[in-house]
């Protein structure tokens, strides 16, 4: 199991978000699945970030920018090495239907977060709405008006079966707080690379 690297909040000290990098799982079962001729199990790279939005004004309880979230996977932001469940990724289940636009649902669970994603997506460069959540140890952070995007000229898409692409929330409603709450509800700001790869077509 790979070791889990706890960042806690200079103000909240009670708040700790997870940040799990995977360097190598399930080499054996993806190896033996692919010599035998069967599907690969789903494979999964992410960097997301949870906090504060640029502005500043808001009372997330994650409250600086951009901490590191979830983590999963090898490589780096463009060149992405995705992973199968194994240790500290305690299940990957995700399915990339049609034939475009495509139904999109993904989730990745850790063993201290989760990360999930679903709506009606295009192969497009434009911004398309979707609705994700975090999942961490004090709650759900959740919102159904954050955006999916991908980079003109690189190989992030959606196809049957495998989305790479890029998550932004701006408002997303940390636990125990209504998105309508009115002035002075708490918003927090998270944001993905990410890459789902054999998924249920």
């Amino acid at each position: 199991m790979s070791p889990m690297i706890r960042l806690s909040p200079s103000k909240r000290p009670s708040l700790r978000p997870v940040a799990i990098t995977v360097a190598l799982l399930a080499v054996t079962a993806v190896s033996a699945s692919c010599s035998s001729g069967g599907t690969p199990p789903p494979q999964v790279y992410v960097t997301s970030t949870l906090g504060s939005p640029p502005s500043g004004m808001s009372m997330c309880p994650y409250n600086q920018p951009q901490l590191p979230f979830v983590t999963i996977g090898t490589g780096s932001s463009g060149s992405p090495g995705p992973v199968a469940a194994g240790g500290a990724i305690e299940s990957i289940t995700c399915q990339v239907q049609g034939s475009g636009p495509f139904d999109v649902a993904l989730n990745v669970q850790t063993s201290s977060g989760s990360v999930s994603v679903s709506g009606t997506i295009a192969n497009t460069t434009s911004p398309q709405t979707v609705r994700a959540s975090f999942d961490s140890m004090d709650g759900t952070y959740g919102e159904s008006n954050c955006t999916v995007s991908f980079n003109s000229g690189t190989p992030e898409g959606v196809f049957p079966g495998k989305i790479w692409g890029n998550l932004l929330c701006p408002t997303m409603t940390p636990p125990g707080q209504t998105a309508d709450g009115g002035a002075g509800t708490a918003v927090c700001y998270g944001t993905a690379e990410f890459l789902f790869q054999y998924c249920n077509e």
